[in-house]
């Protein structure tokens, strides 16, 4: 029915009297069935993609149910903690933005895994106080449509009766095979009888996982964070040299928050805020590239130039605002005004790179773990919903809570267990009324910029989404006048940098993204006029698709 290999998907289900047809081809959808369909207006566009296709057929399940873009989100979301378990595991956290077009609203839900309240020096192995449970919760409070139980089915049903270990799976588990096999919880899961990692195409069975997404399922989140099921997680973490107590996870409640955005020709960025930093440093790369029409202005040979400068003024500039908690020192709106963007850019010189001492003393100290998925949803009415979800580290603290079967994420503030990374981002039309684009990933600090080039290719240049993901990144520190380019980008565009001084390094990728542009918009007046594209970035075994949905 499907391949895990690369973003193409082409499959026809039928379930509970709704007809899915799905392929990854944006317009093309329409060439390939108009014929099909003698009245193709009752037909609504859909889109998911993420890093794991088992997750994706999940989502489609639940839009294919007449579910709406946040059920189909929650159940990726619990999938992707059963076959993805070192990203997205139970215990982590994340952030996600919400597109509500009958309210003209793009929202940030924040569920990040804060440190615990109490405990976090005598622990072993410190963690988080886990937030993904109570996240997905309340998405699915504010947006869904299905009953909270058949969301968890799918989940439940691989964790208990096994699944197999697609590619990314098995590469994280054989990284981190050594340390975590120190670990007797995790070894009996997740290793061989003869002590190696399982690998790609192997059963993973996870009962306890599968009996605690059934309390889940039956009881609500509440049960994760309160009563008999909370009582068990408290203990098995202290088992295991975690840090958790019950007023932690009693404590504990996502947040929705006012998403800050940037204006521009023909539409709205909408970034994840504070202490989602990644998605505020999109959002001054984005604003230095369009007041005053810069990077439209720009020559093309230019224009890696200039992707490179700003990337170095948003994370110099990161110095000045980030405050000692994680958040941002000034009110994060205001960080992103047109008169910033233009004293950021006062000694920009479009034919040489800024010398660092420009950056002296300004530069935020930060470390970024690059561990972590994001994943998109987008239904027919528009609703889009774009998460990213960490542990700090892959596997978190690295311990199998024993009773749960879930990772807890390290606790955030050591090193560069933070969540300076999450950062999904949706852009909208002027009106905040017609869904356009939306990006989510993963890679440390190379997330911004990855965002921000693949943006600027579709929305700014009109080029096709696959074109654009294939097309070479560029990362620069403003520490040095080093630039990392991806092996992918051609000789020519490299030269463009080096004549302008930089050090140029290559990289076989810079951040893993997933990403959905809806060059038509959604929701569309007629199907005929649809078009829309999902891609997981193709170095990665992601899957991206594309639904025509009908009610019978």
């Amino acid at each position: 029915m499907w391949s895990n290999k690369g973003s193409r998907f082409l499959v026809t289900a039928l379930v509970l009297g709704l007809t899915a047809l799905s392929g990854c081809g944006g317009g093309k959808i329409t060439e390939q069935f108009g014929k099909m369909l003698p009245d193709p207006t009752p037909y609504i566009y859909a889109a998911v993609v993420a890093d794991e296709p088992t997750a994706v057929v999940a989502a489609q399940e639940s839009l294919a149910r007449g579910g709406t873009a946040a059920d189909a989100a929650v159940s990726l979301y619990f999938t992707l903690a059963v076959t993805m378990p070192s990203v997205a595991s139970l215990g982590g956290g994340g952030a996600c933005l919400v597109h509500d077009p009958s309210a003209k609203r793009t929202e940030m839900l924040d569920f990040i895994a804060p440190a615990p309240g109490s405990g976090l020096a005598q622990g072993e192995r410190p963690s988080a106080v886990p937030g993904n449970v109570r996240g997905m919760a309340v998405l699915h409070s504010r947006y869904g449509r299905l009953p909270w139980s058949e969301l968890l089915v799918k989940a439940e049903s691989l964790a208990r009766g096994g699944v197999i270990l697609a590619r990314p799976a098995a590469l994280d588990l054989a990284r981190a095979a050594a340390p975590l096999f120190a670990d007797e919880q995790a070894r009996a899961v997740f290793a061989t009888r003869a002590g190696a990692p399982l690998a790609e195409g192997a059963t993973v069975y996870q009962v306890e996982l599968g009996a605690t997404l059934g309390q889940i399922r039956m009881r609500g989140a509440g049960a994760f964070y309160t009563g008999p099921l909370a009582d068990r997680l408290v203990s098995g973490v202290e088992r295991a040299g975690g840090t958790l107590t019950k007023p932690d996870l009693r404590a504990f409640v996502p947040q929705w928050r006012d998403a800050p955005a940037v204006d521009f020709d023909g539409g709205r960025l909408f970034v994840a805020g504070p202490p989602a930093l990644a998605g505020l440093a999109a959002a001054e790369m984005w604003q230095m590239l369009v007041t005053d029409g810069r990077y439209a202005a720009a020559p093309a040979e230019e224009r890696m130039h200039l992707l490179a400068e700003v990337t170095r003024r948003a994370l110099s500039d990161r110095g000045e605002w980030l405050a000692a908690n994680g958040h941002a020192g000034a009110e994060a709106q205001r960080l992103l005004s047109a008169e910033r963007a233009r004293s950021l850019m006062s000694n920009y010189d479009p034919e040489l790179v800024t010398p660092p001492a420009a950056f002296a003393g300004r530069s935020a100290d930060t470390q970024e773990n690059p561990s972590g998925t994001g994943f998109i949803v987008v239904d027919g009415t528009g609703l889009a919903v774009a998460c990213t979800v960490t542990l700090y580290n892959p596997f978190g603290t690295g311990r199998l809570v024993p009773g749960i079967g879930a990772f807890l994420a390290q606790a955030p503030g050591v090193g560069s267990r933070n969540p300076y990374s999450l950062g999904p981002v949706i852009v909208t039309d002027g009106d905040n009324k017609v869904f356009r684009f939306a990006a989510a990933g993963a890679g440390g600090p190379a997330v911004p910029p990855a965002i921000v080039n693949v943006a600027a290719r579709t929305l700014l240049d009109g080029e096709p989404l696959a074109d654009a993901m294939k097309g070479g990144r560029v990362y620069a520190n403003p520490a040095n006048t080093s630039v990392i380019v991806e092996a992918s980008e051609s000789e020519p565009r490299v030269e463009t940098l080096t004549r302008r001084g930089h050090d140029v390094r290559r990289l076989d990728a810079l951040g893993r993204l997933n990403v959905v542009y809806c060059e038509s918009g959604l929701p569309v007046d007629s199907l005929r006029n649809a078009k829309c594209s999902p891609e997981s970035d193709n170095r990665d075994d992601g899957l991206g698709v594309t639904l025509l949905l009908k009610l019978e």
